[in-house]
Parts: structure tokens; sequence; C-alpha cells
């Protein structure tokens, strides 16, 4: 699984993800991270770049299509 413990970013990086979360979580609830070329990477590094970041932004979960949740 990955998470922030596995998935070290530099910490201005890491600042502007927290930032984002609490824009997230009790702002507008939307924001955009710009800078990555998904065409500069493959499918699979770009599925990890994305869990990656997102796991610095808040946790990850799974649902099904009733919304309730698959994580254990």
């Amino acid at each position: 699984m990955v998470q922030p413990d596995n998935f070290p970013l530099p910490e201005n990086l890491v600042r502007r993800l927290r930032a984002i979360s609490r824009k997230l979580h009790h702002g507008d609830g939307i924001a955009v991270l710009r800078g990555l070329d998904p065409a500069q990477y493959s499918d699979e590094d770009n599925a990890i770049a994305y869990c990656g970041l997102a796991s610095h932004v808040g946790s990850l979960r799974s649902t099904n299509l009733l919304g309730m949740s698959m994580s254990k």
C-alpha cells in the first residue's frame, strides 16, 4: 500500500499537499495540482504517482457502487 512513509516527497511539496488537504476537507473541496506531464511516464508510473501524491492529501479508501468502504 502506498502511503506517506513509503512515498517520501520533498518537504516543500509535502507542505503544499497539506494545504491542499485542508482546502479539500475544510474549504471549497477542489484543487488542481499542476506540473507533471503524464505523457512522460508509463500508465503504471502515473498510477503510482497518483496514489503517492494522494496519500499525502488524505487516506485512500475504496468504495463499492453503494459507497460502502471496501478497506479493512
